[in-house]
């Protein structure tokens, strides 16, 4: 009898083991559902990263910021799901700088040398690869050639001047062998970038097809044109815009046949994909072409757009930089904060629509040096000349085209404006000059390392 109760006993005290365990359990996932329902867990945080940069494309001439012509029909349709910052700002309006930043979340005062990446700075390809990522590139050649470092962190890196077509197909046959493995692809093409496209395809859509047909629309061409002084009349203007806008065209539908391809291989289920620019281009805006004339809002001005699986799409407001896109990636993904990054983590932002900093400063530089300098806070941009003395101040708010000087009426706005920038800049400067000084000195102390 007594065995009879003390299995009883047994069966019961399991059983309300199995009870409790299974009522905890469902505490457990309530509690999941709650935090991933509330965003404080990611439920579908990516494998996968694609990061795309679009050499020379101005937001001005995106449609998802209010362009009249249809340039990006595909671009706007993946912004359309896609995080959209309408206010990000390139560290500056050339290629390996304002890429430099990109990579590796620092100014590119401390980071590039005679327009070379510094062989010590952290990539977000070395830190990707150091994480277990495949890391591939496929870029356009020019300034982003492995000449200029931007190889450093990639398995394999693809530099050859061939044109969008050619690039998203590369990328595309990687992918056939490599998805199964978490991968980090940047693509980076030239085809909006001079000479402009001569494609008739294209040209035909904004403009007159025949105008420059079988001329190199290319910077020679361009400084030769300024150098004469004759003043270029507006429908030719208008013509040199149209094939502008005509490589933009052709990239977007390159694009898009990309994104297509991914989906159809239900690749984009676990990447993010990560949309940019470098900076822009100008039309005599200010009495020039190109994007020679550093901190203008033509050059300046760029999209960034980050698309997540299931992820929400919305247009958020306020300024952020280009040295952003490395924190956020990593936090995206899980991976913590490096310490040298000098941009923000905006997954909040991406994934609870937090609020950005309405006063947030961004700043661009020149390049390598402390030549040239700029802030933008609010409604005031101060620009810096060092090479000439000259501050410029403009009210953006009221002046959005930068025509107007008010440095010599506002002279509080011009100081609290440049004390931003001795904290933000000069204070870069002085930690990589200390390190600098730090490494010379143990190479002098070092036996064997005398000069030479």
């Amino acid at each position: 009898m007594s065995s009879m109760f003390d299995r009883l006993r047994s069966w019961a005290a399991n059983r309300a083991g199995a009870l409790l365990r299974g009522l905890a359990l469902a505490l457990v996932v309530v509690a999941l559902v709650i935090a991933v329902r509330g965003g404080l867990i990611d439920s579908a945080r990516p494998n996968n990263i694609i990061l795309i940069s679009l050499d020379t494309l101005g937001a001005a001439h995106v449609g998802a910021f209010g362009y009249e012509r249809q340039t990006t029909l595909r671009i706007d349709s993946f912004l359309r799901d896609a995080t959209l910052f309408r206010g990000a700002v390139a560290q500056a309006p050339s290629t390996t700088s304002s890429h430099s930043a990109l990579f590796t979340s620092r100014y590119p005062s401390s980071v590039v040398v005679w327009k070379q990446l510094r062989d010590e700075a952290s990539t977000l390809a070395e830190q990707l690869d150091q994480a277990g990522y495949a890391t591939w590139g496929f870029v356009d050649g020019g300034n982003m050639s492995r000449t200029f470092g931007f190889a450093q962190g990639f398995d394999h890196y693809e530099d050859r001047r061939v044109g969008i077509d050619v690039l998203t197909e590369r990328a595309q046959l990687w992918l056939e062998e490599h998805h199964e493995q978490p991968f980090f692809l940047f693509l980076h093409s030239y085809g909006i970038h001079t000479p402009y496209t001569n494609d008739a395809r294209y040209t035909s859509l904004f403009g007159n097809s025949d105008r420059f047909s079988g001329i190199d629309l290319g910077a020679l061409y361009f400084r030769a044109l300024e150098a004469s002084g004759v003043p270029v009349p507006e429908s030719e203007r208008r013509e040199y815009v149209a094939r502008y806008d005509a490589g933009i065209r052709k990239t977007d539908d390159a694009l898009g046949a990309f994104l297509d391809g991914l989906a159809q291989r239900g690749l984009l289920e676990r990447t993010m994909v990560v949309l940019v620019s470098d900076h822009g281009e100008e039309f005599l805006e200010h009495g020039k072409f190109g994007h020679k004339q550093l901190f203008l809002e033509p050059n300046l001005h760029v999209p960034l757009a980050f698309w997540l699986p299931g992820g929400r799409g919305q247009q958020i407001e306020g300024t952020v930089e280009l040295l952003d896109v490395l924190p956020t990636i990593r936090s995206l993904l899980g991976l913590p904060r490096v310490a040298d990054a000098e941009g923000q983590d905006l997954s909040a932002t991406i994934l609870r629509g937090q609020h950005l900093d309405p006063e947030r400063p961004a700043y661009a530089q020149s390049g390598a040096g402390r030549a040239a300098e700029t802030v933008i806070r609010g409604r005031y941009q101060l620009m810096v000349d060092r090479r000439r003395g000259r501050m410029q101040l403009f009210d953006l708010e009221t002046d959005p085209g930068a025509r107007h000087d008010l440095a010599a009426d506002r002279p509080g706005v011009v100081a609290e404006l440049t004390a931003l920038i001795e904290n933000r800049l000069g204070a870069t400067a002085s930690r990589i000059n200390k390190r600098q000084k730090r490494n010379s000195g143990s190479l002098r102390s070092t036996p064997g390392c005398g000069a030479s």
